[in-house]
Parts: C-alpha cells; structure tokens; sequence
C-alpha cells in the first residue's frame, strides 16, 4: 500500500512541477508582451505624464504608419503626427493631470530604448487653487513638408531657449547678491 501511494505522489509531484514550469513560462511571455505593448521601435519624442492620484505614465509618439496603396505597403514616417497625438491625449485627460512634459530626441535612428529623450519642449501643469491646466513651456517646431522634424532648427531653438534661461539665472544671482550687499552695508551702518 506504502509504494502504491508514494508512486501517486512522486507522479503529482512531477505533475505539479510541469505544471508550475508551464505556467511560469506563460507568465514570462506575457509579460514581455505587455512590455513591448506601447512602445514603438524608433521615437522621436517621449511624454510623461504625472496625474493627481500619485500615478505616472510614459507614452511615446508613433511617428511611422502603414499605408496600403493598391496593395503595395508604404511605410510613412510623420513626426508631426507623432507629436500631436500626444498632446492630444493630454488635453483629453488634461483634468487628471497635474503635470506633463514632452521631451525631444536627436538619437531616434539608435531606437526608442537607447536614445536619451533630453530636450524638454512642452511642459503643462495644473495650478493647486484654481484646478487650470495651463501650459507653460511650448517650443515651436518646425516640420519639413514630409512630416519629419527640422533637426537644425529645433537644436538651435533648444540652444536659444537653454541660453535664455541661463540668462536669467545670472540675472537673478546678480538681483540676489546686490540685495545681499545692501542688508550688510545697513547692518552695518546701524552699528
């Protein structure tokens, strides 16, 4: 009776290993298809989106499309299509958004996972009294007739931009420090 029953539970045994081996390997691809679900090979830009519940999201812009014409496919890469589907599905949820922010990419041909989306050129944020969505950064781009971006001029727009900030930033220390100096000078003119 003894080798009867241990017979049944070496072969439940093995059963439940298969079936934890199975179910296991089902998990895996699943969850490598649920990674590469949203995620296009090749993008140019990158959203974030960061939402009053404490959650967060990342989307990014499908620049190529597929287009059948008399039944031969054409690949179409429209950047500009890309970038407005994005900010179309910010101001769709604009209300549960607190903050969102588009970044640029000059690295697209080295694929979505490895480029360094490092450009910010849309920031929108909702204002804690009045509960208002308003944008606060929107760099112009300019688009070439085919719909791709106009590399040379964002990078220059950017620079301008970063230049403009880095000006203020100095004119606010030097602001800062001239105030400084005069509390010291009157501290010291009480004495």
């Amino acid at each position: 009776m003894q080798k009867h029953d241990s017979r049944n539970s070496i072969a439940g045994n093995s059963i439940s290993s298969i079936g934890q081996l199975v179910m296991q390997t089902t998990l895996q691809n699943r969850a490598k298809t649920i990674k590469n679900k949203w995620k296009p090979e090749f993008s140019r830009f990158k959203l974030k989106c960061y939402y009053k519940d404490g959650n967060s999201s990342v989307h990014y812009s499908y620049d190529m499309f597929h287009k059948y014409t008399a039944g031969i496919k054409q690949r179409i890469t429209d950047e500009q299509e890309g970038l407005t589907k994005l900010l179309t599905y910010i101001f769709s949820v604009q209300h549960k958004i607190k903050t969102a922010v588009i970044w640029l990419t000059f690295e697209k041909e080295q694929g979505t996972e490895k480029s360094k989306f490092d450009s910010e050129i849309y920031k929108g944020v909702t204002h804690n009294k009045t509960d208002k969505f308003e944008t606060i950064l929107m760099q112009k781009l300019i688009f070439k007739n085919d719909g791709t971006l106009n590399l040379e001029i964002a990078k220059m727009q950017i620079v301008k931009h970063l230049e403009e900030q880095d000006i203020i930033r100095k004119r606010n220390m030097q602001n800062a420090n001239s105030q400084a100096k005069q509390l010291i000078e009157r501290s010291n003119y009480v004495r």
